[in-house]
């Protein structure tokens, strides 16, 4: 018996489709099978595994890729305008407070006053005094805590600005508006993110941008997620 063999190359370029899917020539002679072979598949209980080329093996893995989705607004909220409002008038205040803090400072302790710290609010409204640029020294920390235990003005003025920027963040769009949507702004992580002294430092009489609730927001905050989802 004579068996036809196929020719087919792997490189495409040299052997057309139509020749590649042809017999091409060459022959084959079979050879019988011995008798001892021939028992052997007889006796065989497990039934032999054929393999096809074009089905891929099987695997215990499992790719699994993870969809990160932002749960943050996609458009802003109908109140964001009055929202806005409140924040800028939360904004007034805090500023009003904290000049008038710094302004007893300086009459208080002129050198203290000219030293760099930062002041933020933790989730109890408490007043937390930030030390970031390391230009306090432990007299100017306890000096300046004793400040802000007596300074209701401005402890009040700083919940009031913090409760203002959450619902703002809340009322905005992720990708849209301010993009401020996309964060995840509470009162727990609140003081990790926003430096309220830093809104009002200047430089040469100019706002530093660094220092803007925006930029400290979008440097720092939390991006709004929900769970990994696997696909």
């Amino acid at each position: 018996m004579e068996i036809k063999a196929s020719v087919l190359s792997l490189d495409p370029a040299q052997t057309p489709l139509k020749d590649r899917l042809l017999n091409t020539g060459g022959t084959l002679t079979a050879k019988p099978v011995d008798a001892t072979t021939a028992q052997a598949f007889k006796n065989a209980t497990t039934p032999a595994t054929v393999y096809h080329p074009s089905t891929p093996p099987a695997t215990t893995d499992t790719l699994l890729v993870a969809d990160v989705t932002y749960i943050g607004s996609t458009s802003q909220a109908a109140n964001y305008p009055q929202m806005a409002e409140q924040y800028d008038s939360a904004y007034l205040s805090l500023k009003n407070a904290f000049s008038q803090f710094k302004a007893g400072l300086d009459l208080l302790d002129p050198v203290l006053a000219q030293k760099d710290f930062g002041l933020t609010v933790d989730a109890e409204g408490k007043l937390i005094l930030l030390n970031s640029s390391g230009s306090l020294n432990a007299t100017d920390i306890e000096r300046l805590n004793e400040m802000l235990k007596g300074s209701g003005l401005l402890k009040g003025a700083a919940s009031r600005y913090m409760n203002a920027s959450i619902d703002l963040v809340k009322a905005d769009a992720a990708w849209g508006g301010n993009f401020m949507g996309r964060f995840d702004l509470n009162k727990n992580n609140f003081a990790s993110t926003i430096d309220i002294a830093a809104l009002f430092k200047t430089t040469s009489g100019v706002s530093s941008m660094e220092g803007w609730f925006s930029s400290q927001l979008w440097a720092k905050g939390v991006v709004a997620i929900g769970p990994a989802e696997t696909v």
